[in-house]
């Protein structure tokens, strides 16, 4: 059976081993929620590259809005501030390299802080320039930031550690409001006086505290350079007013100051903050209209209409691989796992058949991980 295999990454791919990425074009398309991160796989060689913006399930927040606000948060945040995960993928580097010294430890970290420092001060500096600079400043730092296992992880942590740093900034400009942080304990240190901080929430249980909030601030993280992240979508959805940081792209998605409120900088969010909660009419407005067009143009469903139209102009359509062609192509690092747990939800909603398939290929001397062949579907 042909298909077409599309991997779509709501972060910046760079952030992901290189093994994950194919510059075949045969059957392999790349779907990425921001351009810049277009431009960059086209520039390695992947032809196949499309934009799909991130949507909205809107069976998992719709229920919310139907619901009384008690307006019992009045300026909201909602997010973590990276440091589990930071630490996870240290963990990873130190696990791969057998272990640190004390002092390679304390140089790495110092590495960290001086990337992060570099792009929340420096407007346009991404994970990667400021990685890039680094090395050029340190040669002998080369070899370590370059390890093709190393590079991806530093990259990620460099932009959660920059993005929190610009999220504590951001909700600490509003003054005079009761700000409320919902997120881990790492917040606590970097709170004003008048902030108050909440447990992580569920994502399935998060609709309440967007709409039990008069105002809801977005900050997103530096990988982002043009396009929206979740909240964008979900806030209005569950009936909640959101604060969002402008991206170019978020005029094609919203008619603003009508469907959709930008800030510019702190300090145009706190007059936002000020006026908005001196206006709850206004708020009610931009809510009602921006959850209508969500609703119309920005559901996951509409996501994938626009996919298939994309892959469609590309090309890439069922048929345009002969059949056995794949099984001659080299299995990524760990996708054997991946393939199982396909094969587990194909045979659940009754594709059976194409499930016995993967799993004959799985379990044969041909597939095993270290032969590395797809899987004869």
């Amino acid at each position: 059976m042909a298909f077409r295999l599309v991997i779509w990454y709501f972060d910046d791919p760079d952030f992901f081993p290189d093994s994950l990425l194919s510059a075949d074009p045969a059957f392999v398309c790349y779907a990425v929620i921001d351009n810049n991160h277009a431009d960059r796989l086209r520039a390695r060689g992947n032809r196949n590259v499309v934009r799909i913006p991130i949507g909205v399930n809107r069976r998992r927040f719709e229920k919310y809005a139907q619901i009384p606000s008690t307006h019992e948060y009045q300026v909201t945040f909602v997010g973590k501030s990276g440091q589990t995960h930071i630490n996870q993928i240290r963990k990873e580097i130190e696990t791969g390299m057998g272990g640190m010294s004390d002092s390679m430890r304390r140089g790495l970290d110092t590495i960290i802080e001086q990337a992060a420092l570099r792009i929340h001060t420096n407007p346009g500096m991404t994970a990667r320039t400021a990685l890039d600079e680094i090395i050029a400043a340190n040669p002998g730092f080369a070899q370590f930031g370059d390890h093709p296992q190393v590079r991806f992880r530093l990259l990620s942590i460099f932009d959660f550690r920059a993005s929190f740093s610009l999220r504590r900034d951001t909700i600490n400009s509003v003054s005079n409001a009761g700000v409320t942080i919902v997120g881990d304990h790492f917040w606590q240190p970097y709170l004003r006086r008048n902030a108050k901080l909440l447990p992580p929430v569920s994502y399935d249980q998060i609709g309440t505290v967007y709409r039990n909030s008069d105002i809801n601030i977005n900050v997103s993280r530096y990988q982002l350079i043009e396009s929206v992240n979740q909240r964008v979508f979900d806030v209005p959805v569950a009936g909640g007013f959101l604060l969002t940081d402008y991206k170019t792209g978020i005029d094609q998605l919203f008619d603003l100051d009508r469907e959709m409120i930008c800030y510019s900088d702190g300090a145009d969010l706190d007059d936002k903050v000020h006026y908005y909660l001196a206006h709850p009419e206004k708020r009610q407005s931009v809510i009602e209209q921006g959850r209508e067009r969500i609703l119309q143009d920005h559901t996951y469903a509409k996501r994938l209409i626009s996919l298939h139209t994309e892959l469609d102009e590309l090309g890439i359509r069922k048929g345009s691989v002969p059949p056995g062609e794949i099984t001659q192509r080299e299995l990524a690092p760990g996708l054997g796992g991946k393939l199982e747990k396909l094969a587990s939800v194909l045979d659940k909603s009754g594709q059976s058949e194409t499930a016995r398939r993967i799993g004959r290929k799985l379990v044969s001397d041909s597939c095993q991980l270290s032969a590395g062949f797809y899987p004869e579907v």
